[in-house]
Parts: C-alpha cells; sequence; structure tokens
C-alpha cells in the first residue's frame, strides 16, 4: 500500500512512533512489526519526499522498483537497494518518439509494450501458446500463400501518393495486412491474396498451396466420418448417383450402338469415387456420369459416323479424352481455376436451369423409347411406375421441411427418400398378375467385369488410330476441358456454396488435375468420363448437415377491423448448424460401386423396370428447377405483392428490373438448349462459358449496384472456398459505383448521392450532401459499402439467391 508521496513507505503517526504498537478498536495492543514491514514505521514526516523516487513525468514508477525499499530484477539478477539507485531526473537513453502517435519516452519502463515482459504476462502467453493445436500447420497469411507477401511498406505509399496525385484508385490485391514492431517502429506487411496477373507465371503454386491447406485435415475426415449423418449421407448419394448414371449409360447405349454399357457405368461411378474419396481436397464433390458427357460422347459418335470412321470411334474418343487430360493438367498447372471466383449466382443457376431442363427431357425421351421397344401396355404402367417414382421422393424428400410427426422420422424419410422409393415401386413391378405380365423392359443383365461389348479389351488400343485423326481429336478435347472447367469447377461451388457452414479448405487447382488423371484413366479403358454432378452436387453436401429446427413464436392482428384482437402463432425455422466434413461417405459409395459390379448384384439392378429411370430423371431435375433463383424470381413475379414479407429485398426493386435479369439469364439457358439438340451440340461448352464475361462486362452496365446486390451474390463467400482461387474478388458494379461517387463526391453541388443510379435530386427536389459529409460520416459508409460489396444482401429463402 502507498501512501501520499507516491512511494511504498508507510509513515506513522507521532503519537505512536516510539511505541512501535498500534491499538485497535477493541483497545488491544499489536505489535507494529506484524502489520509492516522492518523499518517502515520509523520515518518521520520531515522525512518524505515530493514525489516517489524513479517516478516518471507521469508520476507513475517502474514495475521493478515496487517492493518496498527493494529492486527485483524480474530477468533472474541480483536485487539492489532502491534508494541506492534512482531515476527521479535521469534518463535511460536518448528520447524516442512514435511516429504514427507522436508518443515519446526516454526510459525502458515508459516504451510501449514494455509492461507485457512481466513473469505474469510470460506464463499467461506460454500457456496459451500450450493450448494451441496444430502449431506445426500454422500459416500467418488469411489464404495460406506466404511466398506471396509483399513485404514492402513503400507500396501502400506509393500507392496512397499516385491516388492523391492523380485523382483515381489504384486497385491492389492486398486482402490482408499484419503490423509488426522492430526497434520501436511499426512495419507494415502486405498479405497477396490473389495476384492473378502473376499466378499463371507460378506453375503448380495453387496446386502446391491447395495440398498443403487441406493436408493437416486429412485424418480428421476420417474422424468425422464416424456417425449417423454419415451413414444417412451415403445412402443418399449413393441411389442419387447410380441411379442416373445407369439411366445416362440407357440413353448413351441407345445412341452408340450398344458400346457403352451397364458395368462402364458402374466402373467409371466407382473409379471416380475411389480417387476423389482419398486423394482429392474437396470431397463433398461428388463425380460421376452427367447428362452433358452422355451427349457429348453420342454427339462425337455421330461426327464419326458422318465422317465414316465409326469403326475407329473407341480409338478417337480415346485421344479424344487424352488430349482432354491434358489441357486438364496445363489448365490445373497454370492456376487457371482462379477465374471461377468470379462465378454468381447469375451464370451457376442459368446452368444449374439449363442442365436441370436437360434431366426433365431425358426422362420423356427415356418414355417414348419404352414406348417404341414394348406393348403399349408395357408402356403405360411403365409410366405409371416412372409418374408415382417421381411423385413419390419429392414428398418424401419434403417431409424434412414440415411439423409432421417427430424430427427423427422426418429425417429418416427425407434421408432414404430414393431408397424407399426405388425399392418400394421395383417390388410393385414384380406383383403377379398384370403388373408383371405386362412385359416391363427392365435393365439389362451383362457378365461381371467385363466391357458391355463382347470380345472387347479393357485397354483401348488407342495407339492405332491414323495420326491425321490424332490431331482432329484435339479441338474436340479442348471443347471437352471448357465443359469439364465450367461443369465440375461449378458442381464444387455449389457443393460449398454460402448457405453450408464449411470450416475446412477447398482445393480447385488439385482436384483438376485428378479431374484430369481420370479423364486419361477413362478414355484408355473405354469408359465415359467422369466428371462433377451439378444437380447432386449439393445434395451430398445437404445429406452431411446437421439442421436444428427453431420454434419462433409471432404476434399479428388483422387491418380489419383495425380493433382486432393480437394472436399468437409458432412457427418452425430450420437452420443448419453443422457439416460433417469428411471422406467416408464418399469411400463407401465407391466400395457398394464396386460391389454392385459383381453377379449377384448385377441380377439386383436387372429387377429394376426401365421406366423407373424416367422417374428419376425427372425428381433429379425438378428438385434442381425449384432450387434456381430463375424459378423463384418468376415465383415472386406472379405473387401478389401485399402478401409478400416486408422484408423481401426485392420489394424495393420494380418487377420489369426483376423480369429483364431473369430474361438475360433465360437467354443464356435458351441458347444452350438450342445448340445442344443439334449437331453443333459439340461447342455448347463455349456458350456455357460465356456467361461469365455477361456478368461481369455486360450486366453491370445496364443494371445498377443495388440491382444486383439483391437479385445477385456470389455462389460461394466462404473464405476456406475462396482461398484456393485466390481470394474475394471485387465485384464489377461496386467498383463502378465507387469510381462514379469518387469522381462526383467532391463537389457536393454535383448532387450525386451514393445511392447507384440515383439522380441530381431526389423526390422531395433536394440535394445530395455528399460532398458535405465529415469524415467520420463517409468512413462509416465507406465501411458500409465494403460490407455490402463483400456479402452483397444475406441469402434467405426469399431473396432468390439461397
Amino acid at each position: 500500500m502507498a501512501d501520499n508521496d507516491g512511494d511504498s513507505h508507510m509513515d506513522s503517526p507521532p503519537d505512536l512512533s516510539d511505541t512501535g504498537d498500534v491499538e485497535t478498536a477493541a483497545g488491544q495492543l499489536i505489535n507494529s512489526a506484524i502489520l509492516s514491514p522492518p523499518d517502515s514505521q520509523h520515518r518521520g514526516a520531515s522525512d518524505m519526499p515530493t514525489s516517489a523516487p524513479g517516478a516518471n513525468s507521469n508520476g507513475k514508477r517502474p514495475l521493478n522498483t515496487m517492493s518496498n525499499g527493494v529492486m527485483v530484477d524480474l530477468t533472474g539478477g541480483e536485487a539492489t537497494s532502491a534508494k541506492s539507485k534512482t531515476r527521479s531526473s535521469g534518463q535511460d537513453f536518448a528520447p524516442k518518439t512514435h511516429a504514427a502517435s507522436g508518443y515519446t519516452w526516454s526510459k525502458h519502463e515508459d516504451e510501449p509494450g514494455y509492461g507485457w515482459n512481466n513473469k505474469k504476462a510470460l506464463d499467461e502467453r506460454q500457456r496459451a501458446w500450450d493450448g494451441l493445436m496444430h502449431k506445426h500447420y500454422m500459416i500467418k497469411n488469411r489464404y495460406g500463400d506466404p511466398f506471396e507477401m509483399a513485404e514492402k511498406e513503400q507500396a501502400i505509399r506509393n500507392s496512397l501518393n499516385q491516388r492523391e496525385g492523380h485523382g483515381m484508385a489504384l486497385r491492389h490485391d492486398y486482402e490482408d495486412t499484419e503490423l509488426t514492431a522492430q526497434d520501436g517502429q511499426w512495419t507494415v506487411k502486405l498479405m497477396v491474396s490473389h495476384c492473378t496477373s502473376y499466378r499463371t507465371l507460378r506453375p503448380f503454386r495453387g496446386m502446391y498451396w491447395d495440398v498443403r491447406r487441406r493436408a493437416p485435415y486429412y485424418w480428421s475426415d476420417i474422424r468425422d466420418g464416424l456417425n449417423y449423418r454419415t451413414f444417412a449421407g451415403t445412402v443418399r448419394i449413393f441411389f442419387i448417383n447410380l441411379l442416373p448414371a445407369i439411366a445416362f449409360q440407357l440413353d448413351m447405349s441407345r445412341n452408340t450402338n450398344g458400346y457403352f454399357g451397364i458395368n462402364e457405368a458402374l466402373f467409371v461411378s466407382a473409379l471416380a469415387a475411389l480417387v476423389f474419396s482419398t486423394l482429392s481436397c474437396q470431397p463433398l464433390t461428388v463425380v460421376g456420369i452427367t447428362g452433358l458427357i452422355s451427349l457429348f460422347n453420342y454427339t462425337v459418335y455421330a461426327i464419326t459416323e458422318q465422317c465414316g470412321i465409326v469403326e475407329l470411334y473407341p480409338e478417337f474418343i480415346a485421344w479424344v479424352s487424352i488430349w482432354a487430360a491434358i489441357t486438364h493438367w496445363i489448365a490445373a498447372i497454370c492456376n487457371w481455376c482462379d477465374y471461377m471466383r468470379y462465378i454468381t449466382d447469375f451464370s451457376s443457376n442459368a446452368f444449374g436451369m439449363y442442365v436441370g431442363v436437360i434431366y426433365m427431357v431425358k426422362g420423356f425421351q427415356e418414355m417414348t423409347a419404352l414406348y417404341g421397344e414394348s406393348s403399349p401396355e408395357a408402356g403405360l404402367m411403365g409410366a405409371i411406375i416412372a409418374i408415382c417414382y417421381f411423385l413419390s421422393v419429392i414428398l418424401l424428400e419434403s417431409v424434412g421441411g414440415t411439423i409432421w410427426s417427430t424430427p427423427n422420422i422426418r429425417k429418416f424419410l427425407s434421408d432414404y427418400a430414393y431408397a424407399i422409393a426405388t425399392i418400394w415401386w421395383t417390388g410393385l413391378s414384380h406383383f403377379p398378375g398384370h403388373i408383371y405380365n405386362s412385359g416391363m423392359l427392365r435393365v439389362p443383365h451383362t457378365t461381371a467385369f467385363y466391357p458391355t461389348v463382347d470380345r472387347r479389351p479393357w485397354l483401348v488400343s488407342f495407339w492405332t488410330l491414323p495420326v491425321k485423326w490424332v490431331f482432329v481429336a484435339l479441338p474436340i478435347g479442348i471443347l471437352l476441358t471448357l465443359l469439364f472447367y465450367y461443369d465440375h469447377n461449378v458442381s464444387s461451388l455449389t457443393a460449398q456454396a454460402k448457405q453450408f457452414p464449411l470450416k475446412k479448405p477447398a482445393g480447385f487447382h488439385w482436384d483438376f488435375f485428378l479431374l484430369g488423371c481420370t479423364c486419361f484413366i477413362g478414355g484408355i479403358v473405354g469408359i465415359p468420363l467422369p466428371n462433377g454432378l451439378v444437380p447432386q452436387a449439393p445434395v451430398h453436401t445437404d445429406s452431411l448437415t446437421e439442421y436444428k429446427d427453431t420454434l419462433t413464436k409471432s404476434k399479428e392482428r388483422d387491418i380489419e377491423p383495425e380493433e382486432g384482437e393480437w394472436v399468437q402463432h409458432n412457427r418452425k425455422v430450420v437452420s443448419a448448424t453443422l457439416v460433417r466434413e469428411q471422406r467416408i461417405s464418399h469411400f463407401l459409395m465407391a466400395l457398394a460401386l464396386v460391389g454392385f459390379m459383381t453377379g449377384p448384384f448385377l441380377d439386383v439392378l436387372h429387377t429394376i423396370p426401365r421406366a423407373l429411370f424416367a422417374g428419376v430423371f425427372w425428381a433429379v431435375g425438378w428438385s434442381g428447377l425449384m432450387a434456381m433463383n430463375i424459378t423463384q424470381n418468376l415465383w415472386f413475379l406472379l405473387s401478389e405483392r401485399r402478401y409478400v414479407d416486408p422484408q423481401d429485398p426485392r420489394l424495393t426493386l420494380s418487377k420489369w428490373r426483376i423480369l429483364y435479369y431473369v430474361f438475360w439469364q433465360m437467354l443464356g439457358v435458351a441458347f444452350s438448349l438450342g445448340v445442344s439438340f443439334t449437331r453443333a451440340a459439340i461447342g455448347f461448352p463455349v456458350i456455357i462459358i460465356s456467361l461469365i464475361p455477361l456478368r461481369w462486362i455486360l450486366l453491370p452496365r445496364i443494371f445498377t449496384e443495388h440491382e444486383l446486390l439483391v437479385l445477385d451474390a456470389p455462389t460461394a463467400d466462404a473464405d476456406v472456398v475462396l482461398a484456393s482461387m485466390g481470394g474475394r474478388p471485387t465485384l464489377p458494379e461496386v467498383r463502378m459505383m465507387e469510381e462514379k461517387r469518387r469522381q462526383q463526391g467532391a463537389d457536393g453541388e454535383l448532387g450525386e448521392g451514393s445511392g447507384s443510379g440515383s439522380s441530381s435530386e431526389n423526390a422531395q427536389g433536394m440535394r445530395s450532401r455528399e460532398g458535405f459529409k465529415d469524415e467520420e460520416e463517409k468512413e462509416v459508409e465507406h465501411e458500409r459499402g465494403q460490407e455490402q460489396a463483400r456479402f452483397g444482401v444475406q441469402p434467405t429463402l426469399r431473396t432468390g439467391h439461397a
């Protein structure tokens, strides 16, 4: 305890200074030596110093001198008397000044951060360090690429000088900064998150950091899969992968004269699942046979027929696959997957709508083919089973969003919807009597582990193809790479979309390299090439997501009559709390697909009626169509506005502007569909890729910033996902409006407000006050604008881009 002089010595009253005793409230005398250290009660008032020895200009004393007259060296040195060493007026060194704040000090104890050097603070730091896990895997850079950190503070100064000197903003691709102190001076280190201009010239950089980011989580990917949610997700994704694969295989078999069959479908699905479940950085992305590769394969078959080399189709398609594999590897090595960070809901939903329509059309084509290959009775019975299968799956999957029964029963029916419907309607097709005797066509039966075409080896003799046709296959292989570049990466993005609370990092470059490897293997063994499944991609993640049902209570009152009573309503809100990010479900699916290549399980597949696969096409396609923001925006336009939730941000827009936005999306869908059903279908990947520059170049010039922030949003916005592609880009409409505000905000009389598309005067005829705002107000608005640019409108079930 310190007295008025500021030191640790207590001065006793004059009447007790000689006795050395203290009288308590009870009248008892207590020896003062028990209460105070020696020599603390034997100093007169005349000896009191006016200021504490060693105090600085603020009246504070250093920590190492406040120990009852003894200066203790906390670093382990000897204790010395404070009386023999005082610094009431001296200096330890020449004064130092902190440039940013102007703070000046000349003693060690006044130096910023000196107080953290005491033993207690050091012990706390050590305990915090001991509590950290994975110390060896910590990377200070947010995006995990320390080699791309620019450690020069001059870069910021030059940028600021150029901005002030030229009145323009020079954008730097720096997402984060780190402050470090050295010799009392602060140094700014720039963290380079995405220097896309140079990443192409740094080969293998993206692949290397994809693997390095994901490798520490490999064993947790296995441990996190040991739960019930993984088992339910395995069953769901197995059926939703197996059934469309067989359906597309049947479609290819009809259009390639039987070259592709059931064994090829099982082989390629098992190969892709095995590779991507064990080696990929994104094990949640499901890879298999898609409708687009089916369309691509029989379009190439039609080209070989027109060229008169149909007998060389196996060798030709093998070389197409080899060239595609090579271009896949080049794209992954050169970090070209970075450009997928520009994918927003505009392009991804347009592509998803296109794929959903393809699925629906394939379902009708399957039904018409059955009518042509079987009797009318079998065709009618098949149509009934297909429609019932479709309705059963949709009904069972929708149970999870209702309040029917208990949460466990709802989750069970939703998780196993495809399994329940498949077993039920397959069993019904064998019901004795008219149903079984109708003669419905069933899945063809093949020999276990052998190609569908008899006397064909698994290895295609691709080296026998004439050289001329080898180079003809090159442009077709490049087109296939363009298709997979968009299709596979969009599948990965939707599997890691913003509605899923993911924690583990992604790896687009490494996975695209693996896709090239599977293309090479698939080409030389004569099987369809695997690819990311767009409609099924988010289904896998959704099946592994833990959802929580929350009861919300609200009160409402009728506006007519005005004095109506308040009525309480209960409503269920479903929210995603956790995603089981693991590899087990994908790996178990691979083992199950290999098992279905054996004889007994091929017999089981033979019992499934072919008509059921038409229902599979409809169920998968319909689910995809309903999830697209095109459908949701059209539904909003058809709704009566007074019954729409007033919190819906689309109410701030004109219906004609929303319809105009949907028009551009549907234009891309229409062009893709129009090309897909012609001989030019081989070029439809070019139309799909063109959706990206359409969104980033054209739309910001015909829509305002606010309109695009409401109607569109990045498909994936989590840092752990965007890290692989170089970080989050600035939306073009935000950048354009920032430049416009910067040019017009200097003069308040220009009357341009901060909102995009605003006029010089508002509805009340008042001018904008942009030029009269103080610095604090501008800073708050700038932070709000950055937050909007980063996240857009928060996705909900009503915004059209959830």
